[in-house]
């Protein structure tokens, strides 16, 4: 609606500055018209109270609350104003627009008093129209500021995003480095715990070991101790046992002198010998040949040539043996005629040959009968003429045959006198030399024994003197049997061997169950030796006879066989 008034000319229209815009980009809002409109209807309800009442205009609830929105937008754009009216400067053209819309309602109102009721209705149109135009402008702008609102929220929701995931992150890392700092911390303790328990095991494991040390050394001086008291005590009941042993030794030794010797004195009234005066006599005899005789000769230039002859003349002799009566007669009278000739020899020389003789004898013996048994018999065919018919001769053969069997003539158990070498006495044990091997001396010696057996068991007519005679080959049985010490060797086998091939059946004659009781005993000891079975490595066969193990099998078989023998025969 356009009124009346005049225009006061309009100041020149300025292009509006930044100063005219809304800081968030919306167009300035000149808010007089609607200061100019509430004036109107403010002023309008003044007067309309004093004048008649018109009917009401009904607004809907609807238009209500458009209007309360409008009127909420202009307080927002009033509040938006006074920012700008807050500034010193004002604008010439909102100076003259204000200027004009005061005299224009002042205008308005005059023709209200007039005409109030033509005039509130053309006001209703003109608020209509213009509330239409608000509503426009208000939508239009409350678009704009909602899309600013929300670019601004989300703009803010990015920032609070941003800020989140920055803080979320500060935090992490935070944490990171707090659980490092922690992580480190523990690994520190950890390690430090760890040390610490290392170096308490370690001084708890010295402290163990030292006790174990002081223990150990405590236990070891006590079995030093224990040792020493028991190694005192074996040493004093050792000791003590030693003296009774002696005592006892020297009291059964006193015992047996006095029955040896009451024994000895008993068998040289019956007869009997015993293996001690036989080899006592033996060597009384050998060292008077040898150191007496065969010195004596040996230094007199007269003497000395009978003993070559002698050796001469009975060594082929000898070896011309053979198993034929008549040769052994007419060798042996040949010899008996020589050494015991008319006139006699001197007793030097008839000594002196009757040592050469017994020598060819054995050594005969040691060549031919240990490489075959059958030539034992001529061989002891002649020595049993010699030992009838020649005077003392059995006393220089025996002690020639003990000088070359050592203690198995007898036998008995080599003494070894006081004061003799080794070499000594392997010799006085029968070895030739100090080297002669262990198989070499045991030919010779199961050669002369078996010559020595074959003497024993001899057919002759006349009485042979001892120790030749027929009853010294139970005595060696006897004497050997009682030996444990000369039993456990293989030539006590082999010896045994050969006595009874060679007498055992003229012995089984002659004692009957005696004898046979005897070789049982042997056979029943050989069979226990061969099934001996040791409880232990140490265990020792009391009753062994033979040497130990495969050494002497076969001498012990030997035995059994010659035993087999003998018994087999009727």
């Amino acid at each position: 609606m356009r009124y009346g008034i005049s225009r006061s000319p309009s100041p020149a229209r300025r292009k509006p500055s930044n100063r005219g815009r809304f800081s968030f980009g919306l167009n300035a809002y000149d808010s007089s018209e609607d200061e100019e409109v509430l004036n109107e209807v403010l002023s309008s309800e003044s007067e309309s109270e004093d004048s008649e009442p018109e009917p009401r205009v009904m607004f809907s609830d609807k238009t209500d609350e458009k209007i309360l929105s409008r009127l909420k937008q202009s307080q927002v754009e009033e509040t938006l104003l006074s920012f700008q009216r807050a500034g010193d400067y004002e604008e010439p053209f909102n100076k003259w627009a204000k200027e004009t819309r005061t005299a224009a309602f002042r205008v308005a109102t005059k023709k209200y008093e007039t005409n109030p009721a033509s005039t509130v209705a053309m006001e209703r149109r003109e608020v209509d129209i213009h509330k239409e135009r608000l509503k426009e402008s208000y939508d239009s702008q409350l678009l704009e500021v909602t899309a600013i609102l929300e670019k601004m929220n989300l703009h803010r929701k990015n920032e609070e995003a941003r800020l989140v995931a920055e803080y979320q992150e500060r935090e992490r890392r935070l944490w990171q480095r707090i659980d490092t700092v922690i992580q480190a911390e523990e690994d520190r303790v950890r390690r430090q715990l760890e040390e610490e328990e290392k170096a308490r095991k370690e001084e708890e494991e010295r402290k163990r070991k030292e006790e174990e040390r002081k223990k150990a050394e405590i236990e070891r001086k006590r079995k030093e101790e224990q040792e020493k008291a028991l190694q005192a005590e074996v040493e004093r009941k050792k000791k003590e046992k030693e003296e009774q042993e002696a005592k006892d030794r020297e009291e059964r030794e006193a015992r047996e002198k006095e029955a040896a010797s009451k024994l000895e004195k008993a068998r040289s009234t019956v007869g009997f010998r015993s293996a001690k005066t036989d080899w006592n006599d033996a060597r009384t005899h050998l060292e008077l040949v040898k150191r007496k005789v065969l010195p004596a000769i040996k230094a007199d230039d007269v003497l000395r040539p009978h003993l070559s002859k002698a050796r001469r003349f009975i060594t082929p002799k000898i070896g011309q043996l053979v198993d034929s009566r008549h040769e052994i007669e007419r060798i042996a009278k040949s010899i008996h005629e020589y050494m015991y000739p008319t006139p006699q020899h001197p007793e030097l020389i008839y000594i002196g040959i009757s040592s050469v003789l017994s020598k060819s004898i054995l050594m005969q013996a040691e060549t031919e009968v240990s490489a075959r048994q059958v030539t034992a018999r001529p061989l002891a065919q002649v020595c049993i003429h010699f030992l009838t018919h020649l005077p003392n001769f059995s006393k220089v053969f025996y002690a020639r045959m003990v000088q070359r069997t050592g203690g198995w003539a007898v036998p008995i158990t080599v003494p070894k006198p006081e004061g003799i070498s080794e070499v000594e006495y392997k010799k006085l044990r029968g070895y030739r030399t100090e080297r002669e091997e262990q198989k070499s001396f045991e030919m010779r010696l199961i050669g002369i024994m078996t010559l020595y057996f074959a003497i024993l068991v001899g057919e002759t007519e006349d009485p042979v003197p001892p120790p030749f005679s027929f009853p010294d080959f139970w005595m060696y049985f006897a004497r050997l049997l009682s030996s444990p010490v000369l039993l456990q060797t293989d030539i006590a086998m082999q010896i045994l061997a050969a006595a009874i091939e060679i007498g055992g059946k003229k012995a089984k004659i002659a004692w009957g169950k005696q004898f046979t009781k005897l070789v049982m005993l042997i056979y029943k000891s050989i069979q226990e030796t061969e099934n001996f079975t040791p409880s232990s490595p140490d265990a020792i066969n009391e009753r062994q006879v033979g040497a130990e193990g495969t050494e002497g099998k076969p001498a012990r078989v030997r035995v059994i066989l010659a035993i087999e023998n003998v018994m087999s025969e009727t």
